[in-house]
């Protein structure tokens, strides 16, 4: 089904966000690690080039936690019985998430590390 319409596309996009906050755990805790690190940067004093950094971090974890449901989802659409495909599908969907929080996590950690210890 193809929409022509942009604003029927939009209110599309945002049920699939609305969706995955309401029914993913994770996705709630990564908008929280979210916030805090955009706290975290907004206090430290980071600059323009460190933010950005940030912000894509962030964008990158909650991009893969969005594909992550999709998959999921899919793979519970088309079968609720084991299936080795299906577990290997959503174990590499779970381990893109995986894989983009630890980058965010080195990011995070080369950015605010010698901002904290330059305090202490």
């Amino acid at each position: 089904m193809k929409s022509g319409n942009f604003w029927i596309s939009l209110k599309n996009a945002l049920a699939g966000i609305g969706y995955c906050f309401k029914n993913e755990r994770n996705f709630k805790i990564h908008l929280c690690m979210a916030v805090l690190a955009l706290g975290m940067a907004f206090f430290a004093g980071v600059n323009q080039t460190e933010l950005l950094f940030i912000i894509l971090a962030i964008f990158f974890v909650i991009v893969s936690e969005i594909f992550n449901t999709a998959v999921e989802s899919w793979c519970n659409m088309v079968s609720m019985e084991y299936n080795k495909y299906t577990k290997i599908a959503k174990d590499c969907a779970a381990a893109a998430v995986l894989v983009s929080a630890i980058n965010a996590a080195v990011i995070g950690a080369i950015i605010f590390l010698p901002k904290l210890i330059s305090k202490i």
